[in-house]
């Protein structure tokens, strides 16, 4: 009896910890408890982004507040499938309520709840038939403890609008990813439709962005006349690609949502995303307040709030004239207004910074903002002069309608300058390696304020990784950078943590100017580094020939942050395109230009597919060392 007893409150003990734990909640600044509510969006893209604020200003129009009264937490895997899983587990063991925003998003979290035997509530959201999906019993009565809101197109009116747009159209095109769902379901209602208008479909399917462009300009060659695009992840997150196809070919694109056309396509008539998170926003009120999920109807958006969408300057490149009847029934034009002020404050003059600096510029261009035409781009480099680069950050911050910093400093400078005049100019930053740790942002995933941009987190485990690959038995290296730029330190760290996980010894030396760097490098081989480890220094990267020549002389090489350095004479990279990173941050400033406020953008990273290997074979000749093979399988 007595041991019954024992084993009772044994179990009583663990549940009463189970319990305590699984509530999740913390205390509001009030003592009450706050209510922790997860976001999982599938992909960065206009749609997509668009619900999610419009989900976070619905939940604070009913009350309910991030850092109040609940704590928002938003996590993105970029539309890798394992890091969503991931991602999708940890929402549903530490929150308690988790929206999905897009299909696949919403299986990972629903497959986790399950996988877990969790009863959270689950919303959806960008979801185009979430019985299709199997995510709900039906629409009218979800079942379980999941409902959320349809992005399901008027595929036939925009069907309707390909013949209005082009009088006469006997062809058109579809492209689309087919291992998205929502994809294929508006594929074949827009089959359906043009088959009872008496319109041919050319349909083709791809799975990766390489494929986009071969397989657009066969639907051309194969008689299109116009493409129809759903409201299809891969496809949204490479409008750019299509737009020049079709640039070039001269035909139109019927988009299945807005953002889409923002990027280059022609026209649609859609859902309103932003307007679509507030409707999911309500159903998590309801949520929130006591109601079952299940029980909520699958919401759609009403007719009222569907809207025509043009672009007008693709229209004009593709030399089409917009017939009067739809010009009449436009309800808003999404191009930018004429004149806008951008300036850009670049720390330095150096090829990474140069590169994200063009890359930036040429996003602008892809989404059809171009300089000296309808937008001003201002550009201003102190050449890493304190003094100069806090004068023109006010001036910049004075004049400018919205501003990019190239660099830490750069954007430290832009948001001193904007609390200084206390000016709400929107910031935006590139080549910024940490955000958080430079008090820039609050976090990455909500960094407040009126800020956000890209970081350029080098692969620093995966370049030290490189040193062990390239010297054979080495023990030690060296990490040469500028202590003052926090950029640095933070690579350093992390490199140093990394060595010592695998055994490698590090000599570091700091350098505070130009004058130092051939006596800190000649010092760091002196005292036994069998090769150096250059962070994105910006100081170093200005100065590479200086260590270029020690190297070069005392036959060691230099695993560098990025590939800029390795053009300058550095040895190898893995790392982070400044040219894509700047195109990246571009499309946060459309989304910025549109209305979305900077700091409801998460901090975008580089996706690591687009990270490379780089390498200087003339540099490698004059140290006298050979590239190993497993390195050559790897290069592209």
């Amino acid at each position: 009896m007595k041991l019954l007893k024992k084993l009772m409150v044994l179990v009583l003990l663990v549940l009463t910890v189970f319990i305590t734990v699984g509530c999740k909640k913390k205390e509001s600044g009030d003592g009450s408890e706050k209510t922790k509510v997860g976001i999982l969006q599938l992909v960065t893209h206009g749609a997509l982004d668009q619900a999610r604020e419009g989900f976070i200003a619905g939940l604070k129009d009913a009350g309910f507040e991030d850092g109040k009264n609940i704590e928002i937490t938003v996590k993105n895997p970029e539309a890798d499938t394992a890091t969503m899983t991931q991602m999708a587990q940890e929402l549903v063991r530490t929150c308690d309520l988790v929206l999905a925003i897009a299909t696949p998003a919403a299986i990972a979290v629903q497959s986790a709840a399950n996988t877990l035997e969790k009863d959270i509530p689950i919303l959806f959201t960008a979801v185009t038939d979430a019985v299709d999906a199997q995510l709900v019993a039906s629409n009218e009565n979800p079942g379980g403890n999941i409902t959320g809101t349809s992005d399901m197109n008027p595929v036939a009116a925009q069907v309707d609008l390909i013949k209005e747009l082009i009088p006469g159209i006997k062809k058109f095109g579809i492209i689309y990813n087919v291992s998205e769902p929502n994809s294929l379901v508006q594929a074949n209602l827009a089959k359906a439709e043009a088959e009872k208008q008496g319109l041919t479909v050319i349909e083709k399917t791809v799975t990766e962005a390489n494929a986009i462009v071969t397989t657009a300009n066969q639907v051309v060659s194969e008689g299109a006349e116009a493409f129809y695009l759903p409201t299809d992840n891969l496809i949204a997150s490479n409008m750019p690609a299509i737009a020049q196809v079709c640039e070039d070919k001269k035909i139109p694109t019927i988009c299945g949502e807005e953002s889409m056309v923002v990027a280059g396509g022609t026209i649609t008539y859609g859902v309103n995303y932003f307007n679509l998170g507030k409707q999911t926003a309500g159903q998590a009120a309801k949520i929130l307040k006591g109601e079952k999920a299940g029980s909520i109807p699958v919401g759609f958006q009403p007719d009222n709030e569907l809207s025509l969408a043009v672009n007008e300057e693709m229209v004009a490149k593709i030399g089409l004239v917009i017939p009067e009847s739809i010009k009449e029934r436009m309800s808003q034009e999404t191009k930018i207004k004429d004149g806008v002020k951008i300036g850009i404050l670049q720390l330095v003059t150096h090829g990474a910074l140069d590169n994200a600096r063009e890359g930036f510029i040429a996003g602008l261009k892809d989404a059809g903002l171009i300089d000296g035409q309808n937008c001003e781009i201002i550009v201003k480099n102190p050449e890493a002069d304190t003094a100069t680069m806090t004068q023109m950050a006010q001036d910049l911050i004075r004049t400018c309608d919205i501003v990019l910093a190239i660099a830490t400093p750069a954007a430290i400078a832009l948001q001193s300058a904007a609390a200084t005049l206390e000016k709400n100019t929107p910031i935006l930053f590139t080549a910024v390696t940490d955000a958080v740790d430079a008090q820039l942002v609050a976090s990455n995933e909500n960094p407040g304020g009126n800020i956000t941009g890209t970081s350029d987190m080098n692969p620093v485990a995966d370049q030290v990784d490189l040193f062990k690959e390239l010297v054979n038995g080495i023990t030690t290296f060296g990490i040469i950078y500028s202590a003052s730029e926090p950029n640095s330190l933070v690579q350093a760290n992390l490199a140093k943590a990394e060595a010592e996980k695998q055994g490698l010894t590090v000599i570091e030396k700091t350098v505070a100017d130009a004058a130092g760097i051939s006596t800190a490098t000649r010092q760091l081989i002196s005292d036994g580094a069998q090769a150096l480890y250059i962070p994105t220094d910006n100081l170093i990267a200005s100065n590479m020939p200086a260590v270029v020549q020690v190297c070069e002389e005392l036959k060691v090489p230099t695993v560098c942050g990025e590939e800029s350095l390795v053009t300058s004479g550095g040895t190898i990279t893995y790392g982070v395109n400044y040219f894509n990173l700047g195109k990246q941050t571009a499309a946060q400033a459309i989304l910025i230009l549109t209305g979305t406020n900077p700091g409801t953008i998460p901090v975008g990273t580089q996706p690591a597919s687009e990270l490379s290997i780089t390498v200087n074979e003339e540099g490698l000749e004059k140290i006298g060392l050979e590239l190993p093979q497993s390195i050559k399988d790897r290069m592209k």
